[in-house]
């Protein structure tokens, strides 16, 4: 198995464990915001977006700004890759 598939799979089951009552949110927001960092190096912007949502809808929280940041970081990622892809007639 190659290594991005292990990863993700090692991200969705700390997903899963942390969802699991009793629910440790600031726990479950740090996951998702690895989470998000890993699609978002793996040039899956919409998903890793989507992780980075879910960490920052969890007001227990602390780490928000870094979210924030990582998210912009990801987006300006996301706008230079469109804006290198070829132009459809």
């Amino acid at each position: 198995e190659n290594a991005p598939a292990l990863a993700q799979h090692s991200f969705e089951q700390a997903i899963a464990l942390a969802s699991k009552p009793p629910v440790r949110a600031a726990e479950l927001a740090a996951i998702q915001h690895n989470y998000g960092w890993f699609l978002c190096e793996q040039n899956r912007f919409a998903q890793a977006n989507a992780q980075f949502e879910r960490a920052l809808s969890e007001p227990t929280y602390r780490q928000a700004d870094k979210t924030r940041q990582a998210m912009a970081l990801c987006q300006n990622r996301a706008a230079a890759q469109l804006a290198t892809q070829p132009r459809k007639p």
